[in-house]
C-alpha cells in the first residue's frame, strides 16, 4: 500500500476513535467512515477480505444506503477458490429501536467481478457467549462495485422498522467471513463489535439537515412584588445540524403586564450550539397580591428547505408576592384618646368606677365613726371636767 494512502487511513481510524461514542448527523464517507478498522489484517492475507471502513452512504425517504470498504476486491476469484469451492461472506450490523439486523452478502467462486453475488437482511439476536443468530427479514439491493472495492447494501426502510426522523442507526460494526467447501464459516476480519461499535447515525428522511430546537429556564417559576420587573433565564439549545435564526414569541399577557428580550431578535444560534437570554416581564403597580400568571414562550425558525418550523413550548410561572403596607395612623386629640381608651378597656374603667365608689362610701362610713368617737371623747373629758370641778368646790367648806 502507499504510504499516502496508510496515512489518510491512520487519520480516519483517529477521528473514528474520537467520534465513536458522538452522534452523528451525517453519513460517513471513505476518510470518515462511521465504522474503521486497520488495514492489512485480515487472517487469510486477502486484499478482498481486508476491511478499512464501512458507512452509512445515503438516504431518503424511503432507503438508507450503507458501503463497505476493502482493500480492494476480486475481478475474478483466485484459482485456489475454483479448486476448493470456498465461498466469502461479508456482514454489516447495525441496530434501531431494539432491533437488532445483518446485511449480507454473499460472494461465491462462480463468475468474474461476482456476478452470482447474493444480498439479504437478517434481524439478528446477540448469544451471551457471542454465538449470533438470524432470521430472515427481507431483501438488501447490493451492488459490487470492483473499482471502489466497496460492497453497497440499500435496504427499503419498510424492512428496518420504518424509522422516522430523529431516530438512531446504532451499534454499526462489520465482519468478513471465509467458508470452505463442506466446512462451517471462519471469522477472518472484523471492523469493531457490537460492544464496541463505531459511532451513530441519525435517520433525517428528505431534508438535507436535522432540525432540533428547544428551550428552557433556568428558573422557571419568579416571585415579585406589584411594579417590578420579573426576570426569567431562558436557553435555545439547538441539536440541528445547521445553524438556525430563532424568534421568540410569547402568550399575550393581562393589560398593564409588558414583555421584553435582552436580546433582539432573531437569535442566531450556531449547529448544536446554545445560546442564553433573559426574557423580562414588568408587573404593574395595581397586581393584585397572590396572582398566578402563567406565561408561554415558543420559538420559530425556518429550514434551509424553507420550511417552518416552530421550538417546543416553555410554560413559566410569574407570582406576584409582596407584604401588603399598612395605612398610616391618624393623629388623635387627647380627648380623643382618652375615649377610645376608655372603649377599648370598658370592663377595667367599670372595676376602677366600682373601687371608687367603694373608697367613696368607706371613707363616709369611716368619718361617721371617727365624729361618734370624738363626741364620746368630748362628753367623757367634760364628765371628768365637772367632777373635778365638783371636788373643788366641796373642798371649799
Amino acid at each position: 500500500m502507499k504510504p499516502a494512502r496508510t496515512f489518510q487511513l491512520l487519520i480516519a481510524l483517529l477521528l473514528v476513535a474520537i467520534m465513536a461514542m458522538a452522534l452523528a448527523v451525517y453519513g460517513g464517507d471513505a476518510n470518515d467512515p462511521e465504522v474503521g478498522d486497520s488495514s492489512g489484517d485480515a487472517t487469510t492475507g486477502r486484499e478482498s477480505h481486508d476491511i478499512i471502513g464501512a458507512w452509512v452512504d445515503a438516504e431518503d425517504n424511503e432507503t438508507v444506503t450503507f458501503k463497505v470498504r476493502m482493500t480492494a476486491l476480486d475481478t475474478i476469484s483466485p484459482l485456489d477458490d475454483w479448486l476448493n469451492l470456498p465461498t466469502s461472506i461479508y456482514e454489516y450490523y447495525f441496530s434501531i429501536g431494539k432491533e437488532d439486523y445483518a446485511m449480507r452478502t454473499t460472494v461465491p467462486v462462480h463468475g468474474p467481478l461476482a456476478a452470482l453475488a447474493s444480498f439479504g437482511l437478517y434481524t439478528v439476536e446477540y448469544g451471551e457467549s457471542g454465538n449470533m443468530t438470524y432470521e430472515d427479514a427481507g431483501s438488501v439491493t447490493g451492488t459490487y462495485l470492483f473499482n471502489e472495492g466497496d460492497l453497497e447494501l440499500m435496504v427499503d426502510k419498510n424492512n428496518i422498522g420504518s424509522p422516522s426522523q430523529g431516530e438512531l442507526i446504532e451499534h454499526m460494526w462489520a465482519a468478513v467471513y471465509f467458508q470452505p467447501r463442506n466446512d462451517n464459516r471462519e471469522e477472518v476480519d472484523k471492523a469493531l463489535s457490537y460492544g464496541s461499535p463505531g459511532r451513530k447515525y441519525t435517520i433525517r428522511g428528505q431534508h438535507t439537515q436535522l432540525y432540533d430546537v428547544r428551550l428552557s429556564a433556568a428558573n422557571s417559576t419568579v416571585e415579585t412584588p406589584n411594579n417590578a420587573v420579573a426576570t426569567f433565564n431562558i436557553t435555545i439549545k439547538s441539536r440541528s445540524t445547521a445553524n438556525v435564526e430563532v424568534s421568540l414569541t410569547n402568550r399575550s399577557l393581562p393589560s398593564g403586564y409588558f414583555v421584553n428580550w435582552s436580546r433582539s431578535m432573531p437569535i442566531a444560534v450556531p449547529e448544536g450550539d446554545s445560546v442564553s437570554l433573559f426574557f423580562l416581564v414588568t408587573v404593574p403597580e395595581n397586581a393584585t397580591n397572590g396572582t398566578e400568571q402563567m406565561v408561554k414562550i415558543w420559538g420559530e425558525y425556518t429550514t434551509e428547505e424553507d420550511v417552518n418550523l416552530t421550538t417546543d413550548d416553555l410554560n413559566l410561572l410569574l407570582l406576584v408576592q409582596y407584604i401588603e403596607a399598612k395605612p398610616p395612623k391618624e393623629e388623635k386629640s387627647i380627648p380623643q384618646q382618652i375615649l377610645d381608651w376608655i372603649k377599648n378597656n370598658t370592663i377595667l374603667v367599670v372595676v376602677i368606677i366600682a373601687l371608687g365608689a367603694l373608697g367613696v362610701m368607706a371613707y363616709f362610713i369611716m368619718d361617721k365613726r371617727r365624729k361618734a368617737d370624738e363626741a364620746l371623747i368630748y362628753q367623757y373629758e367634760s364628765y371628768v371636767d365637772s367632777q373635778s370641778q365638783q371636788r373643788e368646790m366641796g373642798g371649799g367648806f
